[in-house]
């Protein structure tokens, strides 16, 4: 996520489609040409990107997004 505003790097525990996994696998071995690939790496590059362009910050602005169970006690 390149851009001017503050990031952090966190880890987090994301549930994935098995499908959307297999694809980033497929699609970042062909670009690597055979070569080796981190494909953790581009999987958390892919997300970072998705977040971004989709406007994360703005929804986790909402109080409405918090309904569904999302944020749990520790």
């Amino acid at each position: 996520m390149a851009n001017d505003k503050e990031t952090l790097l966190i880890n987090a525990r994301v549930e994935v489609p098995a499908a959307a996994i297999q694809a980033v696998v497929k699609y970042a071995k062909q670009r690597a040409g055979g070569g080796p690939v981190d494909t953790f790496a581009v999987l958390s590059g892919m997300i970072s990107r998705f977040l971004g362009e989709k406007g994360f910050a703005a929804w986790v602005e909402d109080p409405a997004n918090y309904e569904d169970g999302f944020a749990h006690p520790v």
